[in-house]
């Protein structure tokens, strides 16, 4: 009985030593999607994606340290076809995830189909409740749609408040990516600035808006899927300017007269 047990004890210890790789979607289009995942160390990576589970074409991560035992993994994969499942999987040298999938947006002006998104924010500290909550929508969505939710479920958005001190790295993963982990392989998320992030540099170098930046960059944006704009505005003091007012007169002005665009969801936190 003792051999049996220190043995049970040994695979358990061999088991907990590595990380299991859970990967982070955002930023969204109809042709584009970014993959995200954390390990504690730097290690030569890729991602294998395609239609179907076969996978097919390799893509070679970047990574970049956003602190110690903090490496932030980034993929773009650029050239998708609109409304489409696609299939990924990462490797490392000694880690495999499993193989997840995503579907791509709805092209800008698309009239066909629906338009579904989640909203949720100030999880902050409460991360046994937001994972609680999390967990509750997942069950949820299955009910709803089925295994594969993620073929009817868009994206998430969140208003901010993702962590409790933004100057605190360790926070991102107790408090936002972990929590939302059953979701984030298969829908991509997004996040709309919140006071307790605090403008922290640790925020940018996670979240990646590049390409939907305003006019001071990825303090504030706005993104379109099928007939919807979703602008997300900064609230925080730090950009309380003329500029972002500007921004987002021009950008709705233009909306007014874009006649693929019907709907405009603005988020902030405050």
């Amino acid at each position: 009985m003792k051999i049996i047990f220190t043995l049970i004890l040994f695979l358990a210890f061999l088991e907990s030593s590595f990380a299991e790789i859970t990967p982070y979607l955002q930023s969204g289009t109809h042709e584009s999607m970014i993959i995200n995942w954390e390990l504690e160390s730097s290690v030569s990576a890729e991602l294998s994606y395609g239609t179907t589970k076969s996978l097919g074409t390799k893509v070679t991560a970047t990574d970049e340290a956003i602190g110690d035992n903090h490496i932030w993994y980034t993929v773009q994969l650029n050239g998708l076809i609109p409304n489409t499942v696609y299939y990924y999987q990462i490797k490392t040298d000694t880690e495999e995830s499993d193989i997840f999938k995503f579907k791509t947006f709805a092209s800008p002006g698309e009239e066909e189909g629906h338009i579904r998104f989640i909203v949720r924010s100030d999880n902050q500290t409460n991360y046994l409740v937001a994972t609680s909550i999390v967990n509750a929508m997942h069950e949820k969505l299955i009910e709803l749609f089925g295994d594969d939710f993620d073929n009817s479920i868009d994206f998430v958005f969140d208003a901010g408040d993702i962590v409790g001190t933004g100057s605190d790295l360790s926070a991102y993963q107790r408090e936002y990516f972990e929590p939302l982990a059953p979701l984030s392989p298969y829908i991509p998320s997004m996040v709309s600035i919140g006071n307790h992030e605090n403008e922290s540099p640790y925020f940018y170098q996670y979240m990646k808006y590049d390409d939907f930046a305003g006019g001071e960059g990825e303090a504030y944006y706005s993104f379109q899927i099928g007939r919807i704009l979703v602008v997300a505005v900064n609230s925080n003091w730090q950009w309380r300017n003329d500029t972002q007012i500007e921004w987002l007169a021009d950008v709705l002005d233009d909306a007014e007269k874009n006649n693929e665009i019907d709907w405009i969801f603005t988020f902030c936190h405050h």
